[in-house]
């Protein structure tokens, strides 16, 4: 829908927690290292590169860890008392559950790039197909009732179905509404929208061929 206008709307909270600016800055120090760092590494390592707090650094990396993304391959004493550092490599393979999040960090950037009359154009278009999936009776008590995997969630139907019709009546999507679908719902700060991205690539396919 490329022709939606926009209305000033008061811009809601984040739902969830994003990570502070200190967390953002370590993760972003962390990567970095990764990407050019090949062969073990221990925490140390990392600090000494990124210059981040021992106790940020050692977060970040648990985090990697959880996430399939490094191993612990050892231990290395530090020449201090306490426990010996965890030695650490790059695991050779992305886990397959990840690619989610590599496909919400691609869709972050591309919407960072649009202006924002592009992005209520894609929050109105993509809602609106959404919408076009749901079949009848589920517009009509604007819930999710079959597994078709089509059209909204059940936990979405009501705020989509809602949305959708507003935005087809008034041809208008408000600020609320594209935070509210743009926004970040987790940890790992995929945008409420992405959980949709199958059926929205599906639908720009068809657009382009």
């Amino acid at each position: 829908m490329t022709n939606a206008t926009t209305q000033a709307q008061t811009v809601t909270r984040t739902v969830g927690r994003p990570l502070t600016k200190r967390a953002r800055s370590t993760k972003r120090a962390v990567e970095n290292f990764l990407e050019a760092h090949e062969g073990q590494f221990t925490a140390a390592d990392v600090r000494r590169v990124a210059k981040q707090s021992k106790v940020t650094v050692r977060n970040r990396l648990n985090a990697l860890e959880r996430d399939g993304l490094i191993k612990k391959v050892d231990q290395q004493s530090s020449g201090k008392r306490g426990r010996p550092m965890a030695v650490y490599v790059k695991c050779d393979e992305q886990p397959k559950e990840k690619e989610s999040v590599r496909r919400n960090r691609q869709f972050v950037r591309e919407m960072a790039s649009k202006t924002f009359e592009d992005r209520c154009a894609f929050v109105a278009e993509s809602l609106i197909h959404l919408y076009n999936e749901q079949v009848d009776d589920e517009k009509a008590t604007r819930d999710s009732r079959h597994q078709n995997g089509r059209g909204f969630t059940k936990y979405d139907a009501l705020r989509g179905t809602t949305d959708a019709e507003k935005i087809l009546e008034d041809d208008v999507v408000t600020v609320e509404q594209v935070n509210y679908w743009l926004q970040p719902t987790n940890k790992e700060g995929r945008s409420r929208i992405m959980k949709y991205d199958r059926q929205l690539k599906a639908l720009k396919e068809a657009q382009e061929g």
